[in-house]
């Protein structure tokens, strides 16, 4: 499988996207366009043998009035700078650089449950 993840904070609250998060799960026979090499860092992983949709799960709490309100966009995140040089960190928070998708690095025990 193929997962795009964010690499950068959208803002100060864990309501929005943080650096690390798992933005999209695609399988392996997908290959991103030339937005997504820009702005997301594309890593190729085994196969995840749960739901896809668990990883780019939102966490809820309760809000104001018993409404339910998200506690963090995603409930799962990738330290990916631990596994990438420096330069390589720096390309893939730089959204005008091109990465291309990592390969052969990670493993599902690279996934992390915030």
């Amino acid at each position: 499988m193929k997962l795009m993840i964010w690499t950068r904070d959208e803002g100060f609250t864990d309501g929005e996207f943080r650096d690390g998060d798992i933005f999209q799960v695609h399988p392996d026979e997908w290959e991103p366009g030339a937005k997504e090499k820009q702005r997301f860092l594309v890593i190729e992983m085994p196969d995840f043998s749960g739901d896809w949709n668990e990883l780019v799960a939102s966490e809820y709490g309760v809000g104001a009035g018993a409404e339910p309100e998200i506690r963090r966009m995603r409930k799962y995140r990738i330290d990916y700078a631990a596994k990438l040089d420096p330069e390589e960190v720096a390309a893939a928070k730089d959204p005008q650089q091109t990465v291309e998708p990592i390969m052969g690095r990670f493993t599902l025990s690279d996934i992390a449950r915030k």
